[in-house]
């Protein structure tokens, strides 16, 4: 079953309907690592982060079905499509993602990326 997440933006309070992860793109997003040339534990944390956006970026229109509140300058809505392609919005890919992630995996946090708490009223997994 899908819930709304509920969540703050650039000033905007969002509404966000999501739909339960399905086991392959958990898995996926299980198997972000750094590179084995980063030994450095700054350049490992941003090469998972750059890698965990990423992939949220591809995902997240599979599993937001809808997206209500964010508005640009004009007042114009602003699309799932947009938010996962322009970099502005990378904070809210992370925020959506864990959302999802921790209803899925609870007990999954890559190393080096911060827990981002979910809303209250959220199902649990």
């Amino acid at each position: 079953p899908s819930w709304v997440f509920e969540t703050e933006f650039d000033g905007d309070q969002l509404h966000v309907t999501l739909a339960p992860l399905e086991r392959g793109d958990a898995l996926r997003i299980s198997e972000i690592k750094a590179t084995a040339s980063a030994t450095d534990p700054q350049e490992q944390s941003r090469q998972i982060g750059a890698q965990f956006t990423a992939l949220w970026s591809e995902l997240l229109p599979k599993y937001v079905k809808s997206l209500t509140g964010l508005k640009d300058a004009n007042g114009a809505a602003i699309s799932i499509e947009v938010v996962g392609r322009d970099t502005y919005f990378s904070t809210l890919v992370a925020k959506i993602g864990w959302e999802l992630l921790s209803k899925a995996r609870p007990d999954f946090t890559p190393p080096g990326l911060p827990v981002v708490e979910s809303s209250p009223g959220s199902p649990s997994a």
